[in-house]
């Protein structure tokens, strides 16, 4: 490998060398729970509107008796482009998936429904799935933090594009190029041809049904779909990635991200970087979110909350931060909203599943709070965002019980692995996908996924936990 090989070729060399035993431990055990993570919210999508809708429409367009399937049903012969559409917009239907604090990429909701497609497909082993999965994160984060992690941060989001459904094809094609243990020059064509799938804006509708969630079952199957193609015969380019016209020049806003170029080497790995999401909001509400879980545990009532400041970058106020505060009508709407969500968080002292997200529209406890909530854009705070591209950072102020409580924080929980974020995955996963089985299959279900490295066809492990 030189300094003259194109970045697709590096990519594709990259995934030839990265076998699962070879990764760090502590690399093994993020691929383990961000497996975990990407098959819950996979889960607990299929329960959705915008997983009907996905069903509906391939029923339509197949003719096929998909709207009868299990979550992972067994080898049936359909179509693998087919299933990681499927999958990856059931991984999205709540935006509950991993999040990375640089790119802002969700992986988990494309990299994991497109290698679950690809070993329904063709037999993959546990440990070639996990590598899979490091791989497809080390691809798309590369290429969505080089544009979303540039000056100005978070530019190409602003711009208007989300940087899943922009990188997700080509993470995605990577992923399933190594799951199938293709050769380098295909996986390099794949990588390619995938650079022309992406695509996606910002601006949607807040219902659940909105169009934004079918981006990263789009995303997974236009990488399916590239590697089908590669597999055909159909040819790529050397400088797609980087070339005149290629994907970084076509979606850049301003600078790029030149810190990415650690993720070209097979020692520092992206799947890392990324943190889990813990509430199911946008993950720019997280970091404040958090200060008030840390405030409820040092004794704060939401009933004594008189004032509330919530203070923000910049950045994330424009993702988020919609102003003057309106009552949401919808999950999906609540999820976006500061003031609400603060709400949900200081009434319930937990974390924001869906659920709760859905069960406090109209209450009034939560309405009181978020009517005395303020979101501030803090320049301090967008000054430290842009200056250290790992933090999220927010500060709580909150009058209550006669006294003032004051949080702050530079980044959400989720991020560092440890016993407890083990515990906190886990209750996700089987609240999630608790919603299309019993609490016991859903344990055996994610007791199969953390221990699927020792599987010799990883697909059929998992699916004889789902009653596939």
């Amino acid at each position: 490998m030189t300094t003259t090989d194109s970045l697709s070729k590096r990519f594709a060399d990259l995934s030839v060398v990265s076998e699962f035993a070879s990764l760090p431990e502590i690399t093994r055990r993020a691929a383990r729970l961000h497996l975990l993570d990407g098959m819950g919210v996979t889960a607990g999508g299929y329960a959705s509107e915008a997983g009907a809708v996905a069903r509906r429409y391939l029923a339509t367009v197949t003719g096929s008796d998909v709207l009868r399937h299990v979550l992972l049903p067994g080898r049936d012969g359909r179509r693998p482009d087919d299933d990681a559409f499927l999958y990856g917009t059931y991984a999205f239907s709540e935006n509950y998936g991993d999040t990375s604090l640089r790119s802002v990429a969700h992986p988990n909701t494309v990299v994991v429904p497109a290698l679950l497609a690809a070993a329904r497909s063709r037999v993959v082993t546990g440990e070639r799935l996990l590598s899979a999965l490091v791989v497809g994160y080390q691809v798309m984060e590369f290429l969505a933090r080089s544009l979303n992690n540039g000056s100005p941060r978070m530019g190409h989001q602003i711009r208007g594009f989300r940087p899943s459904a922009s990188a997700g094809a080509v993470g995605a094609a990577a992923a399933v190029a190594h799951a199938w243990a293709l050769p380098a020059a295909t996986t390099q064509t794949a990588i390619e041809i995938a650079c022309n799938y992406g695509g996606g804006l910002r601006r949607h509708a807040p219902g659940p049904a909105s169009s934004i969630r079918v981006h990263s079952g789009e995303s997974a199957r236009g990488g399916v779909t590239a590697v089908m193609l590669a597999l055909s015969g159909l040819e790529g380019e050397a400088g797609m990635i980087e070339g005149d016209g290629g994907f970084l020049r076509a979606y850049m806003a301003d600078a790029l991200d030149s810190g990415a170029e650690v993720y070209l080497r097979p020692d520092t790995w992206a799947v890392g970087d990324v943190a889990f999401k813990l509430h199911s909001t946008a993950h720019t509400l997280h970091t404040a979110l958090d200060c008030l879980l840390d405030l409820c545990e040092e004794g704060l009532e939401a009933g004594s909350i008189e004032q509330m400041e919530i203070r923000i970058p910049d950045q994330h106020a424009t993702i988020s931060a919609a102003t003057p505060y309106t009552s949401p009508t919808t999950a999906a709407a609540a999820g976006g909203s500061y003031p609400f969500c603060a709400g949900v968080a200081t009434v319930t002292g937990d974390y924001l599943w869906p659920e709760q997200l859905a069960g406090h529209l109209g209450h009034a406890e939560v309405e009181r709070i978020a009517a005395a909530t303020r979101v501030v854009v803090d320049s301090e705070q967008s000054a430290i965002f842009d200056r250290d591209p790992g933090t999220w950072p927010a500060t709580v102020e909150v009058r209550a019980g006669g006294r003032t409580w004051q949080r702050g924080r530079r980044e959400p929980r989720g991020l560092h692995i440890d016993e407890q974020l083990e515990q906190d995955l886990m209750r996700k996963f089987v609240r999630l996908a608790s919603r299309i089985s019993s609490e016991n299959e859903a344990v055996s279900l994610a007791t199969s996924a953390m221990d699927i490295e020792s599987a010799p066809d990883a697909y059929t492990v998992l699916a004889s936990s789902t009653g596939g």
